[in-house]
């Protein structure tokens, strides 16, 4: 059993792509020690990819490390300063910890480096919201209606943030096409891309309950709820519906 544990090891330090693809997996599913596990050969190695040091701050993030997953972006970012993703994500590490005016200078750097940077754009909107500055939010989270138009994003990941601006966006103008895009399009492409993607059904069961449809809300959360158990807000909102 040991060498079988060493040899594994050993294999995962040389194909570090394939090491983080499962880790990406057991992150989704809610095994976070598994996760750490397989990921730190990689993060022992030379050359660490920009990809498992993200990854390693969302687990540091999920878990409760709130300090460790900051610094870890911080390097990232010093290490990577023309790649708008790193500041991005610092930005939305800084705004769910309230420090909005950091989390707005974070936001303001990745635009510069990618004006399409959709996570800057929606920590943006979200901090103009906390601050009071609402028409410049509801202009904010109007840009992912028009940005979709425009880019038609085929990633889990962007889709995602499109669907969280776009709905926020519906829910300020009652729009209720767009609600229905983001169940019907946005959610179900999310999942196309990626089928471990159980944020897609918690975002399209959030808004299904939002309308008072709990027949299709609530399968929604549960197939999120299968797919990551351990999604503690998710857990937290399914308990709320009983």
């Amino acid at each position: 059993m040991m060498w079988t544990a060493l040899l594994m090891t050993v294999a995962l330090a040389a194909d570090p792509e394939a090491a983080v693809k499962d880790a990406q997996t057991h992150l989704a599913h809610g095994r976070y020690a598994e996760a750490e596990e397989v990921l730190a050969p990689v993060l022992k190695g030379d050359d660490v990819p920009l990809v498992a040091t993200v990854l390693q701050a969302e687990l540091d993030w999920t878990q409760g490390r709130r300090d460790a997953a900051q610094q870890r972006l911080m390097e990232v970012v010093e290490q990577h300063p023309k790649d708008a993703k790193p500041q991005a994500l610092l930005a939305r590490l800084l705004y769910q910890r309230g420090r909005l005016t950091e989390a707005a200078t974070a936001a303001e750097a990745a635009l510069k480096l990618n004006v399409d940077e959709p996570l800057a754009h929606l920590v943006q909107a979200d901090v103009w919201t906390e601050t009071g500055d609402l028409r410049k939010a509801a202009d904010g989270y109007r840009w992912f209606v028009r940005y979709y138009n425009r880019a038609q994003p085929t990633d889990a990941e962007t889709l995602l943030l499109v669907a969280e601006g776009s709905a926020q966006y519906a829910r300020w103008k009652s729009v209720s096409q767009i609600f229905d895009f983001v169940v019907n399009t946005l959610a179900e492409d999310a999942l196309k891309a990626d089928a471990d993607c159980w944020q897609a059904h918690h975002i399209a069961g959030t808004l299904l309950l939002e309308k008072y449809n709990k027949a299709d809300g609530l399968p929604e959360l549960n197939k999120a709820l299968a797919i990551n158990p351990n999604a503690v807000g998710l857990v937290v909102l399914l308990q709320q519906q009983r």
